[in-house]
């Protein structure tokens, strides 16, 4: 797989993340 692929794939992860983890702060805060 080429190195550009493998850093957006990365990215896309640490995104998915982050945006969990900001889910799931919010949940805490509503409960």
């Amino acid at each position: 797989m080429p190195e550009e692929a493998l850093k957006r794939i990365e990215k896309a992860e640490s995104e998915a993340k982050r945006i969990l983890e900001e889910g799931r702060k919010k949940k805490e805060r509503i409960l």
